[in-house]
Parts: C-alpha cells; sequence; structure tokens
C-alpha cells in the first residue's frame, strides 16, 4: 500500500521515523535539515510513500546482522518517492489504475529515498535529481524506478547514510563509488551491499571485529575495492593534501566516470578526526587568460566547488574553495569550530589503467618547458594545460567534430587502433585551446607511451613551431623529459605537428 502526503518538514520527518526513531529524533539529524533544503530547492510538493519495500541492500545487512538481534528489527523499509507536482491520493489512484497519463508525473519525478527500520541511520538507498548546469556530475547514471507497475527514471548517484553497525563513512563511500564505476557497461564491476563492501575489506591491523564497525583503514579500503573488481591509486602527502593538487587529481581522473573517494581531515572536533567523502561533481569556471608565471599552469585551477557524497549530511553536498579556506556542510554549520584539510584521495581505476596522472605530469611539464621557449617570445600569456584521462570512445567522439578539410588526418585519427584507456593532456593560450597530445593509459611508465598529437594552430605558426624545434633540439632540452625515451618523445611532436 501507499500513502500520499503535502511535502513540508513536518511530512519528511514523519515519513522517515520508524518504531526505533521518533519524529522528533529526525528532525535532529543533520541528513534531514539537508534533506529538507535540497528538496526545496529542487521545487518538491508532494511525496508518496511505499510502506512495504524490499531493499536489496538493506536486505543484505539485515542478514548479516539485524536478524541475529533479540529485538525484532523488520525486514522491510519504506520507500518515499518525492514529485514536483501537486496531487492528493484520488489522482495518484487513477495513475495506478491507468486511467491518467503518466507523462506529467514522470516529468515531476524527482527521486527517492529508502527509509530503513532501524535506530538513528534511517536513510538508505537514496537517488534524487542533481541540481543543474554550471554544474559538472561525472558519476551520474540513469536508475530505473518502478513503482507499482509505473516506470520512472531519475539520473543521479547512489547515496545512503552511514549504518554504524555494519559499515562506517568509508564504506558509505565505497558504496557510492561502485554504483558510479558500473555504468559505462561495464559488467565486470561488482555492486556490493554495505555489509558486503565491510567483509571484503578483511581484518583490521590490530585484530577488531568487522561488526559493528568503527571504519576502515586505507589498507582495508584498498582491499575491498580490489574485490569489487578495481584497482586504487593512493594520493597522498607528506602533510595534508594541497587544495590545488586535489583538484588536479579530481579533473584527470573525473573522465572515465568513476567517483573519486576523498578522505578530508576534521580537526579541532575530537568526534570527528578522519572522515571519507565521494566526490562526483565539480563547478569550473571557462579558460581564461593567465599571465606567465614561473610556476606551470592548469585548467584544474578553475575549479570553485566540488560535490560530493557526505554520509553524515547527504547527497551532493558542497566543497566550496575560498580565499577563507574550504568551506563544507561541517564548518558551514559549525563556523570555526572545525577547520577542513585534505587528507589523502583514493582514486579507484579499471585495472588496464596503469599510467597515473603523476606519470603523464612529468612528461606534460617537458612540453610546456620546450613550448614556453617559442610562445613567451611572441606573447604575454602562460600556457594552461588540461590532463584528463579518458575512454577512447569519448576521444573519438571529439575528433569526429574536426573539420576533415582542415584536418586531412581525421580518418587516420578515427580509424587508428588504440587503447581502450587513453591519456588527453590539452594546451590552451587563454581560451583557444593550441595543441592535444594522447597518451597510452594502459602501457609501461619506461616505454614510449605519445600516441598522436592534434594542433589547431594556424599552418604558419605551425611551421614556425616545427623550425624552432627542429633548431633546439639540445641536450639541455632533452633531459626535461627525464627518461630513457627523451629523443623519442621530442621527435614525436616535431613530426605530429609537422604532419598537421
Amino acid at each position: 500500500m501507499y500513502n500520499v502526503y503535502p511535502f513540508s518538514g513536518e511530512s519528511l520527518a514523519f515519513c522517515l521515523a520508524n518504531q526505533f526513531t521518533t519524529v522528533s529524533e529526525i528532525k535532529q539529524k543533520g541528513h534531514f535539515t539537508y534533506l529538507l533544503t535540497y528538496l526545496t530547492d529542487l521545487g518538491v510538493n508532494t511525496i508518496v510513500v511505499e510502506d512495504e519495500y524490499v531493499s536489496k541492500d538493506y536486505l543484505h545487512d539485515y542478514t548479516s546482522y539485524y536478524s541475529l538481534c533479540f529485538e525484532a528489527y523488520p525486514k522491510y523499509c519504506k520507500r518515499i518517492h518525492f514529485f514536483q507536482s501537486v496531487f492528493n491520493t484520488q489522482a495518484f489512484d487513477s495513475l495506478v489504475l491507468g486511467t491518467t497519463p503518466i507523462e506529467p508525473y514522470q516529468a515531476a519525478y524527482i527521486g527517492f529515498t529508502v527509509a530503513r527500520p532501524i535506530p538513528h541511520a534511517v536513510i538508505g538507498f537514496t537517488a534524487l535529481k542533481t541540481y543543474g548546469a554550471p554544474r559538472t556530475f561525472w558519476a551520474v547514471k540513469n536508475y530505473p524506478v518502478n513503482l507499482f507497475g509505473l516506470s520512472f527514471h531519475v539520473a543521479s548517484l547512489a547515496f545512503q547514510e552511514q549504518d554504524s553497525v555494519v559499515a562506517a563513512c568509508a564504506t558509505a563511500a565505497i558504496w557510492s563509488m561502485l554504483h558510479g564505476a558500473v555504468q559505462n557497461g561495464n559488467h565486470a564491476i561488482l555492486l556490493k551491499s554495505p555489509s558486503e563492501i565491510t567483509k571484503n575489506a578483511g581484518n583490521s591491523s590490530d585484530g577488531h571485529r568487522l561488526f559493528p564497525n568503527t571504519g576502515l583503514e586505507v589498507k582495508q579500503i584498498s582491499e575491498s575495492i580490489f574485490n569489487a573488481g578495481l584497482v586504487c591509486e593512493i594520493k597522498s602527502e607528506d602533510e595534508s593534501v594541497s587544495v590545488e593538487f586535489v583538484k588536479k587529481i579530481v579533473n584527470a581522473y573525473s573522465g572515465i566516470g568513476i567517483p573519486i573517494i576523498l578522505v578530508v581531515n576534521l580537526s579541532d572536533q575530537e568526534t570527528h578526526g578522519l572522515h571519507a567523502v565521494t566526490v562526483c561533481g565539480f563547478h569550473k569556471e571557462p579558460p581564461k587568460a593567465v599571465e606567465v608565471d614561473t610556476e606551470m599552469s592548469f585548467m584544474s585551477d578553475n575549479i570553485t566547488k566540488l560535490y560530493a557524497h557526505d554520509d553524515q549530511w547527504g547527497p551532493f553536498a558542497r566543497i566550496e574553495f575560498t580565499d577563507e579556506g574550504i568551506i563544507t556542510p561541517w564548518n558551514e554549520q559549525e563556523l570555526s569550530a572545525c577547520e577542513v584539510q585534505f587528507d589523502s584521495i583514493i582514486v579507484a581505476v579499471y585495472p588496464k589503467i596503469r599510467i597515473s596522472y603523476e606519470d603523464i605530469d612529468k612528461l606534460v611539464r617537458a612540453y610546456d618547458f620546450i613550448l614556453s621557449i617559442l610562445f613567451n617570445a611572441y606573447l604575454e600569456l602562460d600556457l594552461v594545460w588540461d590532463i584528463r584521462l579518458v575512454m577512447n570512445t569519448d576521444y573519438r567522439k571529439m575528433v569526429q567534430d574536426l573539420d576533415p578539410g582542415l584536418y586531412p588526418q581525421k580518418l587516420q585519427l578515427l580509424t587508428e587502433s588504440r587503447p581502450k584507456y587513453i591519456w588527453i593532456a590539452s594546451c590552451y593560450v587563454a581560451d583557444e585551446k593550441i595543441l592535444d597530445i594522447t597518451f597510452d593509459a594502459t602501457g609501461v611508465s619506461q616505454a614510449m607511451l605519445a600516441l598522436n598529437a592534434i594542433s589547431y594552430m594556424e599552418d604558419s605558426l605551425n611551421t614556425e613551431l616545427v623550425d624552432f624545434l627542429r633548431s633546439n633540439k639540445t641536450h639541455d632540452v632533452l633531459t626535461a623529459f627525464h627518461g630513457p625515451s627523451s629523443e623519442k618523445y621530442y621527435d614525436f611532436l616535431v613530426n605530429a605537428i609537422a604532419q598537421d
């Protein structure tokens, strides 16, 4: 059966509550405050509640833990659906009976959240519509929803609250990350329930039991992700990870559609400490002119906000970079009581991807050093690089947009064999792209990784650049590549531009 309610704070709290968690307790949760604001901003007006819903994820957790408790915890959840349109029970009855067109309801559908029948941690599987442009959400997928035979769908990324019995924040972060990883038809990735993710993490280093769960260490996180079909790249520094580095990594790896786990340090709060969130979107300003600087310039510097699933707040929570520091729901609510720093980044990738961002960064820095010698003589603007890991199919789509009259190598680029995953380093001057260089993301770091290059410069500048490169092939320039393939990388750039 189902019930229909007008949307309000009172009705939302009532629908989330259960026999173990009162309406008053629901209203004190940060999740409730966050969801109420989020749903209000999306224009929700009506709630439809499925009273007995079987959630696969909760059923796994129920079997692993709750069914063995002395307390008789229910195995059925509630699923709460949100609509922008206004309607009552009678109107929804007509919809279920098929006497009312479904299209207006489909257009007004915002998503759902599962309310678990357990103490406090009631927010289960949640899929809500995202805010619109200018935000970019790279890990969003289409979730089909069957409601009493009615077909709806929502473009989102699954979220749920940390259940401290069978999962901690890292488990919830992995769970959301896996939902993003299975898109693009990659069926080798295994979706897991929170309890399965925790079991796959293995034993803790100090021998503590897995259930109830007090948190996963980085090694356990990597082990659990490996058991789901992915491998991890752990990015960390001696102390805190810089904002600039976080932006580079998020920008670089977002192209393959897998959310990134970011470990933040919530200092000055003894009850907080290290906390894992799942980054799945960002806001990035368009390319702009950058004055020549001693430091290399990156397009990732234009990222002003990240959007992450924070299991202690809600889906698509904002992480904002300001002159005053990093602003998140933690210190936005608690103001100066909580300082936010980045501790480490856990990047899950498909096993075939063997070349890391750091490998490509070294090569791009060498190319920047070489090209800047020429361009700095003509321009008072810096070269700005955009380094991204993408699938070959996405690269081909980019090539398809090229004018075959201007780019005679278009047919060759579209038809030649290429690895499934490639790195693209795009070079900009202000808002104009001048060069794309691609690298094999599946190879060996000591090998020659460059695949091809596309120059977007005018023929006269192309010719001048080739002449400059040929006449400046010196030992000092070649050492910028720091490897056995230095001359190969240099000659590759010359030949690729000369053929344009």
